[in-house]
């Protein structure tokens, strides 16, 4: 939900941002469906993904109070607050923005704390950066932080939380087309005074909170291929574009219907919609 009060900053999706491009490469059907959901404005309450949006609330009010004190934005724990009533008044899940509300300032409570001698200078937060690639191929990013340290580099920073972190987020993350863009974006803005990109990682348990800031590095061919990838994947959107949701091709592998984070979310639908003309 955007952000109704004004003490609220935003956090959600960009315009036009690289979890499309993404879910579209993934499996077509599923972009298209996806579409439809947004359209009728369907909740997905999940409880890992309501979590996340509480912690990068709290997160983006945590910095943007560092980068303007005398702002009139809610204290992070206030904002976290704020919102979780606000989804819950909305016909959120009541008990699961509850229960992700108390994780999440437990979690902006230690991360102030465990970060409380940081001396980056914060340069935006939460803001939204735009890429022409050529071909009518756009894509834009919302980038949680981006913060310069004392020897004038900058960085981009991304907020991630996890139940458990390993050693293979980096790997993970680095193979990444959002952080391909990141780091296009970062080149191309910043030249020189690029430093790199960074995650910035929360783990939160039942009990505990832990941190890491990895740096993500990006592999040199699959950075050096990204802007041809989108535009050809930019193109066959367009090439769908008037194409009903139904008739978009399918991508059925276990892989796709049923990822990491389980089931995908128009796993029912898929299975039980006809193609035009079946």
């Amino acid at each position: 939900m955007k952000a109704a009060d004004p003490r609220l900053l935003f956090t959600g999706p960009s315009p036009f941002g690289w979890h499309r491009y993404e879910t579209f490469m993934r499996c077509p059907a599923a972009y298209a469906f996806d579409l439809q959901a947004k359209a009728q404005n369907v909740r997905n309450d999940a409880p890992a993904l309501i979590q996340g949006t509480l912690v990068h609330l709290g997160l983006a009010h945590h910095y943007a109070r560092k980068q303007t004190p005398d702002t009139d934005l809610y204290p992070p724990l206030e904002a976290i607050r704020a919102h979780a009533e606000a989804e819950r008044a909305a016909g959120g899940d009541a008990a699961a923005w509850t229960e992700a509300e108390a994780a999440a300032c437990r979690a902006l409570a230690g991360y102030a704390a465990h970060y409380a001698a940081e001396r980056l200078r914060v340069e935006a937060v939460e803001t939204v950066y735009a890429l022409d690639l050529g071909d009518g191929a756009q894509l834009t990013m919302r980038i949680d932080l981006v913060v310069r340290d004392s020897a004038g580099k900058v960085y981009l920073m991304d907020h991630k939380t996890t139940g458990r972190m390993t050693s293979l987020h980096p790997v993970q993350y680095g193979a990444s087309g959002q952080f391909l863009a990141y780091a296009t974006l970062g080149r191309l803005k910043w030249g020189a005074e690029f430093g790199g990109l960074i995650l910035n990682m929360i783990e939160i348990q039942d009990k505990t909170v832990r941190f890491d800031r990895p740096p993500l590095r990006v592999g040199p061919g699959r950075l050096a291929a990204f802007v041809s990838s989108v535009r050809d994947v930019a193109r066959r959107m367009a090439a769908l574009s008037a194409v009903p949701a139904q008739d978009w091709p399918r991508a059925p592998t276990e892989h796709t219907c049923w990822t990491r984070y389980g089931a995908c979310a128009h796993l029912e639908r898929c299975g039980a919609t006809l193609p035009s003309g079946a």
